[in-house]
């Protein structure tokens, strides 16, 4: 059975983005954002950021704060029920130290 990761939010000190990150390591693997003061928020994703932290891949534009942040979490719940995704979350684990 696969270990559940630990992951948790950081808001921004100007309330204009959050960052998703895993626990213990602090890596972070999602962002939402503000769009220009609009009540538009955006919403995207690491999906390598262990390989290539530069990566980037953007899940829409969402009407507020809150809708955003769940398309972060599923993203990522969806990715630790995906066995093609195994041996990547594996590696993950083993380099954040779980296993």
């Amino acid at each position: 059975e696969l270990m559940t990761l630990q992951r948790g939010w950081l808001i921004a000190e100007l309330q204009s983005c959050s960052y998703y990150f895993s626990k213990p390591s602090g890596l972070v693997i999602g962002q939402i954002f503000n769009f220009a003061h609009t009540p538009i928020w955006g919403a995207k994703i690491y999906p390598n950021s262990t390989e290539d932290p530069t990566q980037e891949l953007f899940l829409g534009q969402y009407i507020d704060r809150e809708s955003a942040k769940n398309a972060v979490v599923e993203y990522w719940d969806k990715q630790d029920r995906t066995l093609e995704h195994k041996e990547l979350r594996k590696e993950v684990l083993q380099h954040l130290g779980y296993i």
